[in-house]
């Protein structure tokens, strides 16, 4: 499946001119082999790479990366307790020496790395996926971990992405259950979106958000399948996933595939008022969907008329937020600026109140979610990624404010 990307980047009804920089994605069997050609094609023919890769994706396909292509610089991390910080930073590093572009091989972290060490450099980067894991292969955004505070970092997207299907399908399928939380994760993610459109007119690109809906609905279809390990099930996914970051490569940033669902994932990933856990970005973000969902709909089915309880915002609970976040306050206060509800009134939400309705409505019942993760495989509670329920009411009232978006939560916070 050599995907078409022109049609991503053709005139947009919105009237915004979008940019792909992907040159190309290639999903199918063998397509490892086919790294030479893609390299020439992108105009890198000659330069020297840094391969990154930890241990389990250098046996995954590393191994054979390093067979089709001229060795330079490569690097192999330690799996254990990797994540995207300074200190794996550090060990890329010191392997880049005289490199001409980065070529990543692995799924969420080392891409994320590959992409935040090029953007350094200013050299381009490749991705070779090895497990339909997570949406970020081609975004142009890289999750990091700096400071000890989760954030987001523009970078530029690889400029190709070689997923091979006799790898990614033999990942363990925690991996891939993973990819089809982080899917399903935009049913929310989406609805946040088009309600902070509704509301004060955030901008909305109808292509994209299409674009998105269409990679979680073909997941969605397909889970029962991708769960009896068919390799057309599995190129779906990994498709579904590209999609999912072309929309985000596309619109500029993760509005179309991040809402309340990332929001409570990377609450937990902080290990802000939980402890240590065990679960994956994705299994995080299936929780997330599940958790929110319950709220939105409860909400919805017990407030039909905002007009008696809804009140003007007041901005951010700047002490509460400095008691719980502590050392982080700072960085979560930079990426919450500037402050979008700033733009909300009471008199906005409740004119929109019949439109949020309809999109809350449209959304996938808390059942319906739980029945996709349990068929999927994939953790469905608190306690499956090790955190503890008790801690899930602060989580919700405290985790929207570590991104600057309008979701839901945000408006429930108005009213009670």
């Amino acid at each position: 499946m050599d995907i078409d990307l022109s049609r991503f980047s053709a005139p947009c009804a919105c009237g915004r001119t979008h940019t792909i920089t992907a040159k190309t994605v290639l999903i199918e069997s063998g397509a490892i082999l086919k790294l030479p050609e893609v390299v020439k094609e992108c105009g890198l023919e000659g330069k020297k790479p840094c391969i990154v890769c930890d241990e389990n994706t250098y046996k995954a396909a590393g191994e054979l990366v390093c067979k089709v292509l001229p060795v330079h610089n490569l690097v192999v991390l330690n799996p254990e307790g990797l994540h995207p910080d300074e200190h794996a930073i550090e060990a890329i590093e010191a392997g880049y020496l005289d490199s001409g572009y980065v070529l990543s091989v692995g799924s969420g972290t080392l891409n994320d790395l590959g992409k935040y060490v090029a953007n350094e450099h200013k050299v381009p980067t490749l991705s070779v996926a090895t497990a339909a894991s997570m949406d970020g292969f081609v975004s142009t955004v890289a999750a990091m971990t700096l400071n000890n505070f989760k954030v987001t970092r523009i970078c530029p997207a690889p400029i190709a992405v070689i997923a091979d299907t006799d790898v990614f399908s033999k990942a363990p399928y925690r991996l891939t259950a993973s990819g089809i939380g982080d899917i399903i994760g935009k049913y929310t993610a989406l609805s946040d979106w088009r309600i902070s459109h509704t509301i004060w007119g955030e901008y909305l690109c109808e292509n994209i958000f299409d674009i998105e809906h269409s990679a979680v609905v073909k997941v969605a279809e397909n889970i029962d399948a991708i769960r009896a390990g068919k390799k057309e099930a599995y190129e779906d996914l990994m498709y579904a996933l590209v999609l999912s970051g072309l929309a985000m490569q596309m619109m500029g940033n993760s509005r179309p595939a991040s809402g309340a669902e990332h929001h409570l994932s990377h609450f937990w990933e902080l290990n802000i008022v939980n402890g240590h856990h065990n679960g994956l970005h994705g299994e995080m973000v299936g929780v997330g969907l599940a958790c929110i969902t319950k709220v939105y709909k409860d909400f919805m089915a017990q407030v039909t008329d905002p007009s008696a309880l809804i009140h003007p915002y007041h901005g951010m609970p700047h002490e509460q937020l400095k008691e719980i976040l502590g050392f982080m306050y700072e960085d979560a206060i930079k990426e919450s600026t500037p402050d979008d509800m700033l733009q909300v009134t009471p008199e906005k939400v409740i004119a929109a109140w019949p439109k949020i309705q309809q999109i809350v409505a449209a959304m996938p019942s808390h059942a319906e979610v739980m029945d996709m993760l349990h068929r999927a495989g994939a953790p469905s509670t608190m306690e499956e990624i090790g955190v503890d329920s008790v801690y899930l009411e602060k989580c919700l009232k405290f985790s929207p404010f570590i991104r600057g978006r309008i979701t839901l939560m945000r408006l429930i916070d108005l009213m009670f």
